[in-house]
């Protein structure tokens, strides 16, 4: 694994970490306090605040944001079936 590949990785597990699932309510609050809760049947989706936040955060580029994303967001949609 690269150094990118490893950087990726924390980043993706930092974010996990830091993100709140309530299978209680069926919510999920993401790791920034400009992201608002949201049900389970809701989409993830990449909202441009995600990326603003990863960028300020993290110092991530664009290209690495979305491969951020796209882990992060099979790791919470993972995290939820459990």
């Amino acid at each position: 694994m690269d150094k990118k590949e490893r950087y990726i990785n924390y980043v993706v597990g930092d974010l996990v970490k830091n993100t709140e699932i309530d299978h209680d309510q069926e919510t999920i609050t993401l790791p920034s306090p400009s992201f608002p809760s949201f049900s389970f049947s809701h989409h993830l989706y990449h909202p441009l605040s995600f990326s603003k936040y990863v960028k300020a955060r993290y110092g991530a580029h664009d290209e690495e944001i979305k491969i951020i994303w796209k882990l992060y967001k099979e790791r919470i949609q993972s995290l939820i079936k459990k």
